[in-house]
Parts: C-alpha cells; structure tokens; sequence
C-alpha cells in the first residue's frame, strides 16, 4: 500500500457532479471495495488504486510497465484482444468471472474513453462477490416480489413508479399513447466473448 498524499496537497477538482480534493479523491480511491487498474492508450500501466488489501497486489515498482508485463503469459493473448476491440470500437465492455485467493470475483474491462469517443485506455474492475453471496444466502430480496418498502403510488410486484391515470408502470416500456415515445431499454450484459477461461489469471499476480 501506498501511504503518500497527493502532491498537491490543497489543489482540488471541479466535476460536472460536484467539487472534490485531490486528498478527498485519493481516500475514495482507498476506500471503495473493489479495485481499479488503468493501462494508458500507449498500453503501459499507469495508475492502480490504492485499498490496503488488494486482491490483485501491486506497487508503484510495476507503474510504467506494459501491460503484456503486467499480465500472467497465458492470460496475455485475451487481454491484448480485449485492448485491441477497445482501440477498435467494436467492444465498450468485457466481463468475466474468477475465482482469486479463494474469492469468488468478477473481473471487468471497460474502454475509457474521452466525450468525442476517441481511446484513452482500459479500466479493469476486480470486485468480490462474497459479500453479496452472503447476502443472498441470507435471506436477501426475499421479499423482491413483495410491496415491502415500496413506495406509495408503486407497482405492488416491482416496485416501480406507477402512473397516476393509467395504472402502467412507468419503467413497463410502455410506449406512451399521446407522444409514442417510449422508456430506454437498458444495456444487455458486458459482453465476454474471446475472453481466456476463468482459470487463466488474468492480470492475477
């Protein structure tokens, strides 16, 4: 783990979302379960984040280095393809299941890109799903299909807006009689072809 402040130490962010330190971003980057690793569109590692026990350890000795160097050899050539549709524009989003140190892990990749959509790098996630196993296990969204918690004015099954006149769920995807627009139909899931099999490693050190 890296203890070192940001260098400046009282400089801050201004966000479309809000205004941030440097110091503030730091311990968000530090505190948040899961981690985040950057490889730079010249494909180096650049930037990871800093939680006190990581899944995937690593030090600034490795910053710098290329990201075929960063990843195991076997898991190398389905991390380039994943870079490579990046660069491309023909994937947003890569995801895959693993099992590290005996953790139950998703491991995603996401292109970062800037507002015109030109390629600024790759982001790889790696998060553990215990804790939401556990909770599962545990009895969590039990009562999914229940009205608990929901809000007045919500639909008894799911919870979702309801309107006041028609009595359709605002998020039914219902196309509206009066404007025929309709509710955005959400993303599908990231994505995994091409990706090496669980077991591989990748970027497992």
């Amino acid at each position: 783990m890296v203890d070192a402040y940001p260098y400046i130490a009282e400089a801050a962010i201004k966000f479309p979302t809000g205004r941030l330190s440097l110091v503030e971003i730091q311990q968000i980057f530090q505190t948040i379960p899961f981690e985040l690793d950057l490889i730079d569109q010249t494909d180096r590692f650049v930037w990871f984040s800093n939680q006190k026990q990581r899944l995937h350890p690593r030090t600034v000795a490795t910053l710098g280095q290329t990201a075929q160097e960063a990843h195991p050899a076997q898991a190398w050539p389905a991390v380039r393809a994943i870079i490579d549709s990046f660069k491309a524009g023909t994937q947003d989003a890569v995801s895959r299941p693993a099992t590290v140190n005996g953790q139950r892990v998703l491991i995603q990749y996401f292109a970062l890109r800037d507002p015109s959509g030109g390629y600024l790098g790759t982001l790889q996630f790696t998060g553990s799903i215990e804790p939401i196993l556990a909770a599962k296990e545990a009895g969590g969204w039990a009562d999914g299909d229940s009205a608990a918690s929901s809000p007045a004015g919500s639909d008894a099954a799911s919870g979702a807006s309801v309107h006041p006149a028609t009595g359709v769920a605002a998020d039914s995807g219902v196309i509206d009689g009066d404007t025929g627009a309709s509710t955005t139909t959400p993303a599908g899931p990231a994505n995994d072809a091409g990706v090496a099999d669980a077991d591989t490693g990748a970027s497992e050190e």
